[in-house]
């Protein structure tokens, strides 16, 4: 299986960031079922009274490296990805097998 990490952090005010964060994260969870390669997905938002980096995280599951590029090119997956790059400042990503 492969784990697709990635966080953002997001542009704004702490109350912009907030509700983009709960946006986007839900957007990120309704794509599980509609990729088919995506085998599942958790994305929460930081915790407001800890000091982060980022203010949003995704944690997805693959079987393989082609199913996270078939995720990656599908089209809802692009349509997301397209939101959340106009409104983050900085991004991280790790993958990796387990």
């Amino acid at each position: 299986m492969l784990k697709h990490i990635v966080m953002w952090k997001l542009e704004g005010s702490e109350e912009e960031r907030a509700a983009r964060t709960q946006a986007l994260g839900e957007a990120l969870e309704n794509l599980v079922g509609n990729i088919p390669s995506l085998l599942g997905a958790i994305a929460r938002s930081a915790v407001p009274e800890l000091e982060n980096d980022y203010d949003l995280v995704l944690i997805a599951d693959f079987a393989d490296v082609d199913g996270l590029n078939a995720y990656q090119k599908h089209p809802d997956h692009v349509e997301v990805a397209k939101r959340i790059k106009e409104l983050s400042v900085e991004r991280a990503a790790i993958d990796f097998m387990i």
